[in-house]
């Protein structure tokens, strides 16, 4: 299932699967924890229209750490717990925060001083923006879908691939110059014809008060299209 939720994508196809609550009451419904690449957690959730759900649709409801380590505490094991969520000193919070396994190492042997320290440090670097060049694609299928190509048609389709982090928008407008967007005429069964599009961008990084990329980014420039790219188009338009 897919849904964007307050400008944010939740997918439980990419989202990593934590586990789930099914009661086997007559009154069915189902719970399912997931775990986005960014961290953040949510909820697939549904039920049969006498459930506690009501309305037998399947829905996705965003969760903070503090209700996901709730809700992982209530229905999954100890050891799962301890698997999804370390170990909180008391007076400090959980955030998502994705490091090399080394610093994950180091940071696990901290002292309470030493964590607030620490936390003091991720303060600062989460209230600076990053830039980030990201690498996004998307499969056209059939000689008509040409009609759909367009300068940022790939944007919040997929999961992007990350090319490269700058520290200020002049370094990523330099990075981003190395790149041009592009697309790919190939045959194919049953469809004929697909266009596989590839679009370069400078995402402004934005992160929420949990230290999660809103996944809301203001995206400052696309890479242009190479020549043969945009000959494609204006040929297939019928505009050359």
């Amino acid at each position: 299932m897919k849904k964007i939720i307050n400008g944010k994508r939740y997918d439980t196809d990419t989202a990593e699967f934590i586990g789930s609550v099914h009661p086997g009451k007559l009154e069915y419904w189902r719970e399912e924890l997931y775990r986005k690449r960014n961290g953040e957690f949510f909820l697939y959730v549904i039920g049969g229209p006498s459930s506690k759900y009501g309305s037998g649709n399947a829905e996705i409801r965003p969760l903070s750490i503090k209700e996901a380590q709730e809700w992982t505490e209530k229905h999954l094991s100890a050891d799962r717990y301890e698997e999804i969520f370390s170990k909180v000193d008391e007076g400090l919070v959980q955030i998502a925060l994705r490091i090399p396994p080394e610093l994950k190492e180091a940071a696990d042997k901290l002292d309470y001083t030493q964590a607030e320290i620490f936390a003091e440090g991720v303060k600062a670097i989460l209230s600076k923006p990053v830039f980030r060049i990201l690498e996004f694609t998307k499969t056209f299928k059939g000689k008509g879908s040409i009609n759909e190509i367009e300068e940022g048609c790939t944007l919040y389709d997929g999961d992007p691939r990350e090319i490269a982090r700058c520290r200020s928008e002049e370094e990523a407008r330099r990075e981003l110059s190395k790149y041009r967007s592009d697309i790919h005429k190939m045959d194919a069964p049953f469809y004929g014809i697909i266009y596989k599009v590839t679009e370069y961008v400078i995402e402004k990084a934005v992160f929420d008060e949990d230290g999660y990329d809103t996944e809301d980014p203001e995206v400052l420039e696309i890479a242009p299209w190479d020549d043969y790219s945009r000959n494609l188009i204006k040929r297939m338009e019928g505009l050359e």
